[in-house]
């Protein structure tokens, strides 16, 4: 967007200079006039400047860049039509992050680059400073190495962006973010309390200048949290301001239980003394929140102050947290206690339904719905724990196979959901109500799901939910659209599990909308990150993230890495039993051996045909074209396109049937039949243009046009496509069509190759030589920053698109939870 009036606010080291030029006309326009640190201006000068403004001609941009926010002399003149930008625009991005840390100090760990944006927001001469860091130690903790008092980071967030904190606005924020998450309602409340004079619009000063940012829940749910960025908190602590007292800690406490903040009213309750009111609220809320994302924090309160979970209500709840953070040996010894009272007494809803979870993620679906079954359906009652019983069972019901038991505990709890208006009941109800739904009822009420889930900020089912989603995207080739739903999936999985294969599910899944838009950089970076995840926490699961990655590696030509990676795949994927996993790394392996070893391409294809069933065998379908299409028998490659192309039609699978389509036009070119492959052709096109996936319609673009007869039209739209794939860095060559096609004839393959490729640069500093010292310059990286390459529109991955929404990945082998999850392109796993 470009604009003529622009005012960029934000501290030091945001990089408001070098992101200027990307929101300026186009050159040839007026020159702009760029005004830079007016927060130096005297009172005169801002008056002068000012006056300049009212009378200079409207046509010509005028560009103003600030650390604080502006006077009203100035913004007045500025007019209507003034655009704002701040740090929500200039903060990099996780792989924006990566970037610099692989690029300007040679730090590759995945984790790192998390790690670094987590504490620093994503703003740019932190970044650097952190990066600094790691690149002299990598095991560092990079925090307390940067808030250290003569540390270089904390001496210049003194020196820079403390100083120029309004009077009193510093001790205000330095007591108030020990509380908990911000928000302005929160703010007005205690800011009275907590400081004699606290400057007015204080929160709204912080957030405009980038101090205070934006939870990740507060962008997947409805709620307005904030946080002090988490380098800066302890740079302001210091020197450590009073304490606050037990009446502020009650306030905060009172607003937190009364704006649906349950475990920061916890917290605040355990810090003003008040501890039975604590453990009450702990046994009382739990499940919420666990389900905003508080699992890992209940854990770490747990650790600290056991005495706070020795009731029965308190044990369910950290039995909770720690099964959803992935410690179920933990899980098993929390519940013990609440087993046992239960036995003792009476079973009621909430512990059946959370031991039946824990026994249905270790696999004993019988038995966990025994569980469920202890409690009598006269006591199940009609609450929100109710609902979230009958959506249990639904699921249950449905894994082990009695669909009609499934629809009516489904439809049993969406009915008391929808009677107590609870957008948290409602937000299970729907899932329940997608698993036993297909096509455009099932979209809908995924949809719903989603939409109660933001409303009550339900992180921990939205990361399902919106995996749910993604999946259903990618399988309908919607990959522009799958790219928002991806990212929230892993924040939301990320934010809800901090280990375990719900995130690795979602990186793959991003993984794969990205390279499927032309994001292949950044899609690496995601596979990567998936591969050190699982070798971290799951290793059993670690050959869906190599097979990701052997699939990136064939798009671009990396035959021996591609093979290395499909082979350690096929390795992990025999020992974890994972047949899915293991025929698709079949079947990429032997479209990366078509050139070398056609016999042993042949071998890997009989094993992925013979490894597969039903719809998983599609890829294996597609493999075997492509390997009887290269040995010169076209016949039986249009017979194996046709079978590929009838399952990916009865699956639903609409990204693998342009795969198939491709082989099939591929084969009836060898076969001399023009307008066949021209028709195969035109419809693959149609699906990877609708789906926003620029590259690969662009490859068909050019196979279009070298089909005989192309007219002057095709050579147009081929020479553009081929225009758009170089400036991506990629060109396909090495493909001749033939004429004609004498019995025996071969098709040769693409080979998509590297075309002057510089490798990836910095974000803060494109193109800058060596490693440069932390800048205040440093802003995101603009469109000739970004590296993008090709995705190829083959797809070596069975097409099993599962006929309801599932509740979590079978990375971590949880029946209860087993998310169908598409990793890395070209290729889905169920």
């Amino acid at each position: 967007m470009r604009m003529n009036r622009l005012l960029v606010i934000a501290a030091a080291g945001y990089g408001k200079s070098r992101a200027v030029p990307r929101w300026l006309p186009p050159s040839g326009s007026s020159v702009p006039i760029v005004q830079e640190d007016v927060h130096d201006l005297t009172d005169n000068q801002v008056a002068a400047f000012a006056s300049r403004l009212r009378s200079a001609d409207s046509g010509i941009p005028h560009v103003l860049t600030s650390r604080v926010p502006l006077p009203s002399e100035i913004l007045d003149a500025l007019g209507s039509d003034l655009v704002e930008r701040g740090p929500a625009d200039l903060a990099l991005s996780p792989h924006d992050v990566a970037t610099v840390l692989r690029g300007d100090y040679g730090v590759t760990d995945p984790a790192a680059a998390v790690r670094v944006h987590e504490i620093t927001c994503g703003w740019p001469r932190l970044v650097h400073f952190a990066a600094d860091v790691l690149a002299r130690d990598p095991a560092a903790d990079v925090l307390a190495a940067m808030v250290a008092p003569d540390a270089p980071a904390a001496r210049w967030l003194r020196r820079e962006v403390v100083t120029s904190l309004p009077p009193h606005l510093a001790d205000t924020l330095a007591r108030m973010q020990v509380l908990g998450p911000l928000t302005g309602g929160l703010w007005d409340a205690l800011a009275p309390q907590v400081c004699a004079h606290p400057p007015p619009d204080g929160l709204s000063w912080l957030v405009r200048v980038g101090l205070v940012v934006p939870t990740v829940r507060a962008r997947l749910a409805t709620s307005a949290d904030q946080q002090v960025v988490p380098v800066v908190a302890p740079v302001l602590a210091e020197p450590p301001p009073a304490e606050l007292g037990p009446d502020v800690w009650t306030r905060a406490a009172d607003w937190y239980a009364a704006h649906d903040y349950p475990f920061a009213a916890a917290r605040a309750r355990v810090m003003a003394h008040d501890v039975e009111a604590a453990i009450t609220l702990m046994a009382r809320e739990g499940t919420r929140m666990v389900a905003h994302g508080d699992a890992a924090a209940i854990v770490a309160l747990a650790d600290r102050r056991p005495d706070l979970f020795v009731s029965t209500g308190a044990r369910g709840t950290l039995g909770e947290a720690l099964h959803a953070t992935g410690q179920t040996d933990r899980a098993h010894a929390a519940y013990r206690p609440v087993v046992a009272a239960a036995e003792a007494t009476t079973w009621d809803a909430r512990t059946a339904r959370r031991l039946a979870i824990l026994a249905n993620s270790e696999g004993e679906l019988t038995q966990a719905l025994g569980i469920l079954d202890r409690v009598p359906r006269d006591r199940v009652g009609d609450d929100v724990e109710a609902a979230i019983w009958h959506t249990v069972r639904a699921n249950l019901t449905s894994l082990i196979g009695y669909p009609d038991d499934a629809r009516a505990e489904a439809e049993r709890a969406l009915e008391i959901a929808a009677h107590r208006h609870d957008p948290f009941g409602l937000a299970h109800a729907h899932q329940a109500m997608a698993k036993i739904s297909t096509g455009v009822r099932k979209e809908t009420h995924l949809t719903k799901a989603a939409a109660a889930a933001r409303a009550s900020g339900d992180v921990f089912d939205l990361a399902r939910i919106l995996g749910n989603q993604g999946f259903a995207l990618l399988a309908g080739a919607r990959y522009g659209e799958a790219v928002p739903v991806c990212r929230d999936a892993l924040a939301a999985a990320d934010l809800a599990r901090r280990t375990g294969a719900q995130s690795v599910a979602a990186l793959h899944n991003l993984a794969e909308a990205l390279a499927r838009v032309g994001e292949v950089e950044e899609a690496r970076w995601q596979l990567q990150r998936a591969v050190a995840r699982c070798r971290a926490d799951i290793p059993g699961q670690v050959g869906i993230g190599m097979l990701g990655l052997g699939d990136l590696h064939r798009d671009l030509g990396q035959r021996e890495q591609a093979r290395a990676a499909y082979e350690a795949a096929i390795v992990a994927a025999r020992g974890s039993r994972e047949r899915q996993v293991l025929v698709q790394a079949l079947a990429g392996l032997a479209r990366v051996l078509l050139a070398a070893d056609l016999e042993a391409a042949r071998s890997a294809v009989r094993e992925a045909l013979a490894a597969g069933q039903g719809s998983e065998r599609v890829p294996a379908q597609i493999a075997d074209g492509w390997v009887q299409l290269t040995a010169g028998d076209p016949d039986g490659a249009t017979e194996a396109a046709a079978r590929a192309i009838t399952q990916a039609r009865a699956d639903a699978a609409v990204d693998l049937l342009a795969d198939a389509l491709e082989l099939a036009g591929a084969a009836h070119a060898a076969l001399g039949h023009i307008p066949e492959a021209h028709a195969c052709y035109d419809q693959a096109w149609s699906i990877w243009r609708d789906g926003g996936a620029g590259p690969s319609a662009d490859r068909l673009d050019v196979l279009r046009f070298r089909l005989p007869g192309a007219d002057a039209t095709a050579r147009s739209l081929a020479r553009e496509a081929a225009a758009r794939l170089r400036h991506r860095g990629r060109f396909m060559a090495g493909r001749s069509m033939p004429t004609s096609t004498p019995a025996g004839s071969s098709y040769v393959s693409w080979v998509v190759s590297a075309c002057g490729s510089t490798g990836p640069r910095c974000p803060c500093r494109p193109g800058a030589p060596g490693r440069p010292a932390p800048s205040s310059s440093c802003s995101r990286p603009g469109a000739d920053g970004r590296s993008a390459v090709v995705s190829s529109a083959r797809r070596s991955g069975p097409t099993t698109t599962p006929p309801a929404p599932v509740t979590g990945s079978r990375c971590c082998s949880r029946p209860s939870e087993a998310s169908s999850i598409r990793a890395g392109p070209p290729h889905r796993i169920t």
